[in-house]
């Protein structure tokens, strides 16, 4: 994933229904901090002041009062606040290129925040997941609720954990204009990968039907640079719809 100035992480989220992200608890920049994959740079968060009402608001609309504790606010020459990734916020100015953590908070999809995993927790499931080209992919494992979205690239893997008792999960990919590359590639600690038993389908949802995935290639050869992600098992292939033209797919599958 490049790293962009702050409008364009925005427009980027926005073109996929998300927002950049916004926290409310040392929780969720705990789940935050699992999708950082790159922990030595920063990430744009979803804070930025707004001069014409000299205040600090989310992008989204979400309360400020605990991220206001967290951060010096006083200081406006600074107006768009970074994540760094031991979980820590700087501010800095708006114009400045750096990765981006997208979310989404609304009736329909509040933001959650699973549970994170340490190695060996049983209490648990991690998925890694990445999305070929580049774009925003969001795991679903109850369907009332959904994880924090993040931006990735076919060159890296986003982390994401779901209570040990998940029955199924849907993973939502979106890709960015432009991008053409299209494909899902994951793996499970419980075992499971992406490969032919997840059934796939284009958004919007209500006008395309669950159709059995089409797989690619395996994941030692990537589908942009031939080479493994080494975060993800070597027997999970690439999944899509049939159409490679599809820029939103959701793909599901019992756990």
């Amino acid at each position: 994933m490049a790293a962009i100035s702050y409008d364009e992480a925005q427009s980027r989220c926005e073109k996929s229904g998300y927002n950049l992200a916004s926290f409310t608890s040392q929780a969720e920049i705990g789940q935050m901090e699992t999708v950082m994959t790159d922990k030595n740079w920063e990430y744009w968060t979803g804070l930025k002041y707004t001069k014409s009402t000299d205040s600090w608001k989310f992008t989204d609309g979400t309360d400020t009062q605990f991220a206001s504790r967290l951060l010096w606010l006083s200081n406006t020459n600074s107006q768009c606040v970074l994540i760094r990734g031991d979980g820590t916020l700087r501010a800095t100015h708006c114009d400045g290129d750096w990765k981006y953590i997208c979310c989404r908070v609304d009736q329909d999809h509040p933001r959650t925040v699973p549970p994170t995993s340490s190695g060996n927790d049983k209490s648990v499931i991690t998925a890694n997941i990445t999305l070929g080209g580049s774009g925003i992919v969001e795991l679903i494992s109850k369907p009332s609720e959904a994880a924090v979205a993040t931006a990735t690239t076919g060159q890296q893997a986003s982390k994401f954990t779901s209570p040990a008792d998940t029955q199924n999960v849907t993973i939502i990919a979106a890709k960015n204009p432009g991008s053409s590359a299209a494909g899902i590639l994951a793996s499970f600690s419980n075992g499971i990968v992406t490969d032919d038993s997840w059934r796939c389908r284009k958004d919007p949802s209500n006008l395309n039907k669950w159709e059995k995935a089409s797989t690619y290639r395996r994941n030692d050869l990537n589908i942009s640079w031939n080479q493994a992600i080494s975060e993800i098992k070597q027997n999970a292939q690439w999944i899509w719809v049939k159409d490679l033209s599809a820029s939103r797919v959701q793909c599901k599958r019992n756990l």
